[in-house]
Formats: structure tokens, C-alpha cells, sequence
């Protein structure tokens, strides 16, 4: 059970696996979750509204995300909480069961601005007090990179006549899938953010396997409702593009009955050189140049740090060094409770 360090309300939230509900189709077009979590707490005269506050619960107007990951739904959002007190008897006052109910149906006159009232009322509540009500921006698009591919879409490697690497390599455009993720919040961690930019998902994250996402650098800018002040802050993530053959991959998909590939968006780097360990020691730290017509060449390497010979068929299969160069984070967790 994940427990709430430091926090004077709460002991711990959990999200429970059982009672869970859905309505993924319905011909009226609206489609329906439930999330259930139970909250312990630390004070008897606590209250729904207090509960609802709970730092591990969703907040309204998030999106909609299975407890496994691995399932979402871009457009329906968080809009009800319902608290109640899960108890036996007066000992067992501490546990709450709390309901989020998803729905990619709004109010006719949009997400009300004042719980308990229509849109366009006056009061004091909602968004009008509190900007991480606000409902999320959310944008696809995609971003188009120059890069050098290892192989072409037959497995070809990208190599002269003379099985060399081309100087410089070619390169070609690659698109890859960007989301754009704009909400409200009351605070902005600078460092917490830092440590998110250019880090790859830990968790799966859209359906995305672990390291196959890359958050770009956040922003945050600074705003007013009234005398209180929020950030709007806007995040990036930059998904794996697609490969088409089977060996290039680290995950293997399927969307829509077609198998794709993704890979990891760790650094590879081709392993070439002007010297090369001598195949009788490989693996030891005396390489030697190769000299051709009186001029050092450059050589494509194996593991071992030795030059790459043909094949039976006169081919060369480079070796590629996979380098961590990118830390993990949770990324699930940005669209649901933000950087907090």
C-alpha cells in the first residue's frame, strides 16, 4: 500500500482491484470508468471534500488511465468524486473508499467553474478559486528529425562498395509522434522539472513500453486568478517512431491487427575507429592503426574492439554500442497529479 510520507492528513492511498467498472462503448457516444481507491486517514473529523484532497487521488479533469498502464482514453476526463467512509465498526473510522467516475461526456455548457452549479453561476469554488480545475489542453502532432539509420527498411546496411561506413553518414527524415499536455498548477518544482527534461518513461506510458517515451523539456509560466497565483505549465512527450522490421526493434506491438516495432531511445553509436585490438587478444587495450597506401584507414569494430571481416556472402553486420544516457522516470504520473 503506497504510504504518505510526511503529510499530516494522510497515511496512505491505494487503489483497489476490485469493483472497477467501464462502459468503453455506447452508441449515444459517451464512454464511462470507475477507479476505486481507499484512503486512510489520520483524523476522524475529516470529510469528503478533505478525503477527495488526498495528494495520491487523481484530481478533476485528468485523464482517464488504467491502474496497469497500458490502457488510456485521451478523452475522457476526471469528473466525480465521491467519498465514503468504509467501516466496521467505530475503531475502523480511518478508511474512506473514494470513487472517480471518467466521462468523455461534459456538462452542455461545458466543465462548471463552482461545484454543486451549473456553468456561468456565481460563487465561490471550482476553477474560480482553485486553476487546477481547469480542464487539460491536449494536442498530437508530430515532430520531423534528420537522422542516420543503422539499416534501410530491407535490413541493408548503410555502407559503401567497399563496406565502409559513408563519411558523412546519409541521413533521412524521421517522424516522430509528439503530445502536447497544458494544465494548471498551484506550484512549480524548477528542479523536480529539471530532472524530468530528456528522461524516458520507467512505467508504460500510452500503451509504450518502458524507455520508448521522452519527456521534453517542461515550461511554466506564471499567472493570476484574483490574488492567487498558479503556473500554467506545459508538457512534451516525444514518442518512439516505428521501425518495420522485426530484428530492429527491443518491443514488438500490434496496432490494429499490424505488428509494430519500437525501439529504445537510449543512444546507439556505431563502433568504428582508426585502430583495432589484434584478433589474437581481443578485448585488450593495445589496438594498432591500419595503414593503406601509407594512410591510416578507418575500420568497423566488433565487441571486442577488433576489425569486422565479410561474411560467407562478403557482408559486414556492424556493432552498435548501447549507451544509458538518459535517466528513467514515472511519466503516468505527469497527467494525472503533475509535478507534484
Amino acid at each position: 500500500m503506497p504510504v504518505i510520507l510526511g503529510s499530516p492528513f494522510f497515511k496512505s492511498c491505494d487503489e483497489l482491484s476490485v469493483g472497477r467498472s467501464g462502459t468503453p462503448f455506447d452508441i449515444s457516444g459517451e464512454r464511462e470508468y470507475l477507479r476505486r481507491f481507499r484512503v486512510v486517514v489520520k483524523f476522524k473529523g475529516m470529510s469528503a471534500i478533505s478525503v477527495c484532497m488526498c495528494p495520491l487521488l487523481p484530481i478533476p479533469g485528468s485523464l482517464y488511465v488504467t491502474p496497469s498502464l497500458t490502457e488510456y482514453d485521451t478523452q475522457a476526463l476526471a469528473v466525480k468524486f465521491t467519498a465514503k467512509q468504509e467501516f466496521d465498526d467505530e475503531a475502523s473510522w480511518d478508511k474512506w473508499i473514494v470513487e472517480v467516475t471518467y466521462s468523455s461526456k461534459l456538462p452542455d455548457k461545458g466543465f462548471p467553474t463552482t461545484p454543486g452549479y451549473g456553468n456561468h453561476t456565481s460563487g465561490q469554488g471550482g476553477a474560480q478559486t482553485n486553476p487546477e480545475q481547469d480542464l487539460p489542453e491536449i494536442e498530437w502532432d508530430y515532430q520531423e528529425v534528420q537522422m542516420s539509420p543503422q539499416y534501410d527498411l530491407d535490413r541493408k546496411a548503410f555502407l559503401n562498395t567497399a563496406n565502409k561506413p559513408f563519411s558523412p553518414p546519409p541521413q533521412f527524415p524521421v517522424a516522430y509522434m509528439i503530445l502536447s499536455y497544458s494544465r494548471s498548477e498551484l506550484k512549480f518544482d524548477p528542479i523536480k522539472g529539471a530532472r524530468y527534461a530528456n528522461a524516458l518513461n520507467s512505467d508504460n506510458f500510452f500503451g509504450f513500453p518502458p524507455q520508448t517515451v521522452q519527456c521534453l523539456p517542461i515550461k511554466a509560466k506564471l499567472k493570476w486568478r484574483g490574488r492567487l497565483s498558479y503556473y500554467s505549465i506545459s508538457y512534451k512527450f516525444k514518442f518512439s517512431y516505428i521501425v518495420d522490421n522485426p530484428k530492429d526493434a527491443d518491443y514488438q506491438m500490434s496496432h490494429d491487427g499490424q505488428p509494430i516495432g519500437l525501439r529504445k531511445m537510449q543512444p546507439r553509436i556505431l563502433s568504428k575507429g582508426m585502430e583495432a585490438n589484434p584478433p589474437t587478444a581481443p578485448g585488450g587495450f593495445n589496438p594498432k592503426p591500419k595503414w593503406v597506401n601509407g594512410g591510416r584507414v578507418e575500420m568497423l569494430l566488433d565487441k571486442n574492439g577488433v576489425e569486422l571481416q565479410p561474411d560467407a556472402q562478403g557482408k559486414i553486420t556492424p556493432y552498435f554500442i548501447e549507451f544509458r544516457m538518459y535517466r528513467t522516470m514515472p511519466f503516468n504520473t505527469l497527467i494525472t497529479k503533475g509535478l507534484k
